[in-house]
């Protein structure tokens, strides 16, 4: 500004509000910045820009599982036997298989989850199926524990934003016709448990009797 009588007039009238706040102490630091935008020390009092969040570093399905997942399966939060199946299925079966990855061959549990992809999924289905393992229990496998870990990482850990599973196509299960026991055999079979392990006896009377599956008649108090 040039140096005259006026402008000196203006630039006193700031200086006299400045120095009143300073006295008062009320000159904090959006005030300095009011007045002196292009200050010395604008730069101290300026809030500091945050830097971008970095995105999770991506997960391999053996990291995800070992780390994060199988952690919450735990009861109460689900059944113990659930639990073990789970770590069963995914440990056991799933994890080791080698396949041929983007990157060449290698374990299953070596792919990143973004990788996770219905062309990789049906080999590892055939895979399995190829080992003489039942349809339904490679459904099990596949289809029931790991699409419940690729859910979580999807809906509750937001580490992928899509479902591999919708491009898996299941056969249906072959139907067996129902082979009950004929009422020679069911006396038979009581015979033997009253004979020879009498213990038990009531219980397979009582199943054969009601027609309760095992599982219901032990839950019975």
């Amino acid at each position: 500004m040039p140096d005259t009588v006026k402008n000196r007039d203006d630039l006193q009238r700031f200086a006299d509000l400045i120095t009143a706040e300073i006295r008062a102490d009320r000159f904090t630091a959006e005030r300095y910045l009011h007045f002196f935008p292009n200050g010395n020390h604008a730069h101290e009092f300026r809030p500091a820009v945050p830097e971008p969040a970095k995105p999770p570093k991506m997960p391999t399905l053996r990291e995800y599982f070992d780390d994060t997942w199988i952690k919450r399966q735990q009861p109460p939060i689900v059944r113990a036997a659930l639990t073990r199946d789970y770590r069963q299925h995914i440990t056991r079966y799933l994890l080791p298989l080698g396949i041929d990855g983007a990157n060449g061959r290698c374990a299953f549990g070596e792919l990143l989850l973004t990788e996770v992809t219905a062309p990789i999924l049906l080999p590892v289905r055939d895979k399995l199926l190829a080992r003489g393992l039942a349809l339904k229990t490679v459904r099990n496998i596949m289809d029931a524990s790991f699409r419940a870990m690729v859910r979580d990482a999807r809906t509750v850990d937001q580490l992928i934003d899509r479902d591999p599973f919708t491009g898996v196509i299941w056969p249906r299960l072959p139907k067996r016709p129902a082979d009950p026991f004929t009422e020679e055999e069911r006396d038979k079979i009581l015979r033997w448990f009253r004979k020879s392990d009498r213990f038990y006896y009531p219980f397979v009377f009582f199943l054969f009797h009601t027609g309760l599956r095992p599982s219901e008649a032990v839950a019975l108090r």
